[in-house]
C-alpha cells in the first residue's frame, strides 16, 4: 500500500490520512482520480469557502476585473486560443459585470484572429444583442459587415461540380440580413441591404434581388447606394424573365427604371453601362412587338399587324427592328387602304419592280438583310446570356467546392 501511495503524487491537503484510514479500495480510487486530474490539469485546489475542489483551468479569478486583465494580457501576447478561454471564463462566471461586454468583443476578436470567421460573426452579433449599450457596438457592426463581405467575395465551394449554395444558405445572406434587421440606422445598413441584392444576383435569385434593391431605394433613398440600386433593380427585373415566355410588364418596368436612372444620374460612371443595358432591353421589347406583328401578318390580319409595327416605329427607333418595321408598316398600309390581299400586293410590287427593278430589288434586299441582321443580333444576345449563365454556374460550383474543403479542414 505504501509503495502504491509513494508513486502517487497528489498535492491534496490531508489526502494521505484519508487513504490510509479507508484501505486499499480508497487507494485505488485515489490513484484513478489523481491520474485523471493530472491529465486534465496539474493540480486541484480545495476551497474552504465553497468546500469544493476547484481546477484553475476552469475557474475564474477572484473578480471580473482581475479575470479581464489576465485575459487581455494573454491576448496582447497573441496567444488567441488561451485568451479565448480566459475571456470565456469571465462571461461564464461574471455575465453581468461591466467587463462582460469587453470580454464578449475580445472573444469574437480571438475567433477572427484564429480565422474562424463565421463563429466570430456569431459572437459579434451576440455583443450587439446582449450588450446594446457597449462602446464597442460600432466596431462590432463594422467587423460583422466585413465578415459578410469576406463570404460574399469568396468563391463558392463545389462538390461533384455542384455549388454548395444549392443546398445551404449563403452565410453572407444571414450576416447582412441580421445586420440590417438589428441596426437598420447604422452607416453599414444601406451597404448591407445593397450587398444582399448583389448576393442574390450572383446566385441567380433575381426575384429576391429585386426585393433587396427595392428596399435600398425605399429605406435608404438618400444613401450613396440608392442610384446604383435603381440600376441593379432594373437588371434584376429583366433577368427574372430572360426567355420568350416572360411577363412583358417586368421588361417595361426595367426599361422605365433604367431610362429614369440615366436621366437622373448622367454624370454617374455606371450610366454608361446602363445605357448599353437599356439599349439591349429596348431591343428585346421591340422584338416582342415585332414577333406579334409577324404573327398577325401571317394570319392576314393586317390592321392588327400594322399596330405593332407602328409601335416599333414610334417608340423604338434605336432598335435593330426599326427599319424593318417602317417598311412593313408602309406595305400593310397599302394593303389596308386598297383592300387588297398580300398576293395582290406582291403582284403590284412585282410590276413596280419591273419598272424600276434595281431600286425595288435593293429595297427588298435591304429589308431582308436588316431582318436577318436583327435576328442574328438576337441570337448573339441569347448566346451571350447562355454563356454568362454557364459562367455564373461554374463560379458557384467552384465556390461551393472551396467552401466544402474549408469546412472539412476546420472540422
Amino acid at each position: 500500500m505504501r509503495n502504491i501511495l509513494s508513486e502517487i503524487k497528489v498535492p491534496l491537503v490531508g489526502i494521505h490520512k484519508y487513504v490510509i484510514s479507508n484501505g486499499a479500495k480508497t487507494a485505488i480510487f485515489v490513484f484513478i482520480f489523481s491520474a485523471f486530474c493530472l491529465n486534465a490539469y496539474p493540480f486541484w485546489i480545495w476551497s474552504p469557502k465553497t468546500k469544493e475542489w476547484k481546477n484553475p483551468k476552469y475557474s475564474a479569478l477572484a473578480n471580473p476585473y482581475l479575470q479581464y486583465r489576465e485575459a487581455l494580457k494573454i491576448f496582447e501576447k497573441e496567444n488567441y486560443k488561451e485568451a479565448y478561454r480566459e475571456f470565456k471564463k469571465l462571461l461564464v462566471h461574471y455575465p453581468d459585470a461591466k467587463e462582460a461586454a469587453e470580454a464578449q468583443y475580445y472573444l469574437a476578436l480571438c475567433l477572427e484572429k484564429l480565422d474562424k470567421k463565421y463563429e466570430a460573426y456569431q459572437q459579434y452579433h451576440k455583443l450587439i444583442d446582449s450588450y446594446p449599450n457597449s462602446q464597442r457596438i460600432n466596431e462590432a457592426v463594422e467587423r460583422e459587415y466585413n465578415i459578410g463581405e469576406h463570404f460574399l467575395n469568396r468563391e463558392s465551394s463545389k462538390l461533384l461540380g455542384i455549388s454548395l449554395y444549392d443546398f445551404v444558405e449563403h452565410p453572407a445572406i444571414e450576416i447582412f440580413t441580421k445586420l440590417v434587421d438589428k441596426v437598420p440606422h447604422s452607416e453599414y445598413a444601406s451597404r448591407a441591404q445593397y450587398k444582399l441584392g448583389a448576393i442574390f444576383m450572383k446566385l441567380g435569385r433575381y426575384d429576391e434581388a429585386r426585393d433587396a434593391f427595392q428596399k435600398v431605394i425605399d429605406n435608404y433613398s438618400d444613401s450613396e447606394w440608392a442610384p446604383s440600386a435603381k440600376y441593379q433593380l432594373a437588371i434584376a427585373i429583366a433577368k427574372a424573365f430572360p426567355g420568350a415566355d416572360y411577363d412583358s410588364s417586368y421588361l417595361e418596368e426595367a426599361t422605365e427604371r433604367l431610362d429614369a436612372f440615366i436621366k437622373e444620374h448622367p454624370e454617374a460612371k455606371i450610366s454608361l453601362e446602363a445605357e448599353e443595358q437599356l439599349k439591349e432591353l429596348r431591343n428585346r421589347e421591340a422584338k416582342k412587338f415585332f414577333d406579334i406583328a409577324k404573327f398577325y401578318e401571317k394570319k392576314n390580319q393586317y390592321r392588327s399587324a400594322a399596330i405593332y409595327y407602328e409601335k416599333i416605329v414610334n417608340n423604338y427607333s434605336d432598335s435593330s427592328y426599326y427599319e424593318i418595321a417602317v417598311n412593313r408598316a408602309r406595305q400593310l398600309q397599302e394593303l389596308t387602304k386598297g383592300h387588297i390581299t398580300k398576293n395582290e400586293l406582291k403582284k403590284i410590287e412585282k410590276k413596280k419592280s419591273a419598272q424600276s427593278p434595281r431600286k425595288e430589288k435593293a429595297i427588298l434586299k435591304e429589308d431582308a438583310r436588316r431582318e436577318k441582321q436583327a435576328e442574328k443580333e438576337q441570337r448573339l444576345q441569347e448566346k451571350r446570356e447562355r454563356i454568362e449563365a454557364k459562367k455564373q454556374a461554374k463560379l458557384r460550383k467552384a465556390d461551393a467546392k472551396r467552401q466544402a474543403k474549408l469546412r472539412q479542414a476546420e472540422a
